[in-house]
């Protein structure tokens, strides 16, 4: 019997013009851990002292979920992230690169190349402070495919026990996602040994669908 866990990305995808008041996301992170859900993520930090003291809040509030912090792009801010969330039950660091042309040059500012040596680096440093490391490809469905799979293995090789491949458009049909992950464990030497998940936006209304057939691929 297999079993499908669930991260909610409730409170990592708030903020800008639905950014929620310090009351509301304790609220929410509580609420969350009693329906529960098996992780809750939380945005990297964005806002000083006040993000700090939001992430140590929650932590002391979470009983049963497992916690992930997003980490920025520094190594510094792995560091700062991890004494934010460090007193949870179970605190995750979650590294979140873009894996697409665009999407590198948008976010980062940076080439294949310094992306595939700033996953390595980030990972590394959060595995130093916990095993418990969680690495995200951002648009990974619209990555060069031999780039991805570069990318995944070096995140995996540095020390992360779960990777997360995003359809960030929201462009894929059930079947299409279901033979990108299929290809994906082709491709990636060792793959299995790691937890591979998948995070799906609804652009094409078969989120859903997409989400079983990539469980039914192996996800």
């Amino acid at each position: 019997m297999r079993t499908v866990q669930i991260a909610d990305i409730t409170l990592r995808q708030t903020g800008g013009d639905r950014a929620l008041s310090f009351k509301e996301r304790v609220e929410i992170a509580r609420t969350l851990d009693r329906l529960g859900v098996d992780e809750i993520e939380l945005p990297a930090l964005r806002d000083g002292k006040a993000g700090v003291l939001s992430n140590k809040t929650i932590a002391s509030v979470v009983s049963s979920a497992r916690l992930s912090a997003a980490v920025g792009t520094t190594e510094e801010s792995v560091t700062e992230t991890w004494e934010s969330v460090k007193a949870a039950r179970q605190a995750v660091l979650h590294i979140m690169l873009p894996a697409s042309s665009v999407q590198m040059e948008y976010l980062c500012h940076k080439k294949a190349p310094a992306i595939l040596e700033l996953a390595r680096e980030l990972t590394a440093k959060a595995r130093y402070y916990t095993e418990h490391v969680a690495f995200s490809a951002i648009d990974a469905t619209r990555a060069d495919p031999a780039f991805l799979c570069q990318l995944i293995a070096a995140a995996a090789e540095a020390g992360a026990e779960s990777v997360t491949v995003c359809d960030s458009a929201g462009i894929m049909t059930p079947g299409e996602c279901a033979g990108f992950i299929r290809s994906l464990y082709e491709a990636v030497p060792g793959l299995e040994k790691v937890l591979l998940g998948v995070e799906l936006s609804d652009g094409l209304h078969m989120a859903s669908a997409c989400a079983a057939a990539a469980l039914d691929a192996g996800a």
